[in-house]
């Protein structure tokens, strides 16, 4: 990957085939191989699991339990999710044309919501002590390196999803809004879960769609990796940078890196048309070798512009009533469509499904 400095590109290319056929890769020999048994799971790792939920549990307190709204991300590895997230936090609401598109498409304050993120399970696994266990002769790096915590992250990547869905269980039980914070690869498991969620009462469903080209999300998914390992080496981070396998990257893109969104796109774009969502903001940086052609489920979008680099449209389904907050000063330049076809309701018959690994 040439994007990394020199002396890091042999140990991601060595920790990219750990992750994807050697010993780093989820299977049996992950946390969830060693700790569940006989379809439970072992009385050390539930005691580790309720000291896990508890702090997450506990971190809600003071939210807000009206239980209606509902974000989900949806995009690729690197794509800049949390960046994305600044823009709708800092924007929305303030007296510009986007700042009001924004507002009408979502209107939610981002601290209101709590945070489903199996990667913050990941890591709330290492600091209660739940590593996995390995040879000692497996935490060796080239170079005389030394795994960091965060490098072992598909071996508890089953681990995680369960908490997770334990999680989430009690955060819909609790009424609280929910922010969910993945890719959105599956159609089918996301466009259940929001119509569970619709029935339960949330009447907000929106999707944060965030694009970049392929090979962008692969530089951008090693560097966020440099980045932590960098400063693990030099004893200022304990867990280090997380990363994505190259491979599941590249399976996202099925048309390859020219001239291709990735498929949580175009499942973004269908779950609006299909009137899953009640609201859509799609935000696309870099630069693709041709620009993408629309998605044969792409919605008319009433509001485009561009912002810090990225190109920025927004739908919703529905009016919503709109108090400016006061302007940030920022030039913005777009222009305002015509509203689209108000999506249709999501049908309220058929079974609840198991939520468990959803695969978002």
């Amino acid at each position: 990957m040439d994007v990394l400095r020199a002396e890091y590109r042999a140990l991601y290319r060595h920790l990219q085939d750990r992750f994807t056929t050697g010993d780093l890769a989820t299977g049996p020999a992950d946390t969830y191989g060693q700790h569940y048994r006989n379809r439970t799971w072992t009385v050390e790792r539930r005691r580790l699991h309720k000291e896990i939920l508890d702090e997450a549990m506990a971190a809600c307190s003071g939210l807000p339990r009206d239980g209606k709204a509902v974000l989900l991300t949806a995009g690729p590895p690197g794509a800049g999710k949390g960046q994305s997230q600044r823009l709708l936090r800092d924007r929305q609401g303030d007296d510009t044309k986007l700042g009001q598109a924004l507002a009408q498409a979502h209107g939610m304050d981002l601290d209101q919501y709590v945070v489903l993120d199996p990667d913050e399970f990941k890591e709330k696994i290492f600091r209660h002590g739940g590593a996995p266990a390995l040879p000692s002769h497996a935490y060796a790096l080239p170079g005389g390196l030394r795994l960091a915590p965060a490098e072992l992250a598909p071996l508890v990547h089953r681990e995680s999803a369960h908490l997770q869905d334990t999680f989430e269980d009690w955060a819909r039980e609790q009424g609280f809004n929910l922010l969910y914070d993945g890719v959105m690869k599956n159609f089918d498991k996301t466009k259940s879960l929001l119509g569970d969620l619709n029935r339960q009462g949330y009447s907000e469903r929106v999707v944060l769609s965030i694009e970049v080209p392929m090979q962008t999300s692969l530089e951008q998914n090693a560097l966020r990796w440099q980045e932590g390992r960098i400063a693990f080496d030099q004893g200022t981070e304990d867990y280090g940078g997380r990363m994505a396998p190259e491979p599941l990257i590249r399976a996202l893109y099925a048309q390859g890196e020219a001239a291709s969104f990735s498929v949580a796109r175009a499942n973004a774009e269908r779950l609006y048309t299909e009137g899953a969502l009640t609201g859509l903001i799609k935000l696309d940086r870099g630069d693709w070798a041709q620009e993408p052609a629309p998605g044969p489920h792409a919605p008319v979008m009433q509001h485009r512009s561009t912002e810090a680099g990225m190109r920025v449209s927004t739908a919703a389904a529905r009016a919503r009533s709109v108090t400016a907050k006061p302007p940030t000063g920022r030039s913005i330049t777009g222009t305002t469509q015509q509203v689209g076809r108000p999506a249709a309701p999501v049908q309220q018959q058929g079974h609840q499904p198991d939520r468990r690994g959803r695969g978002r």
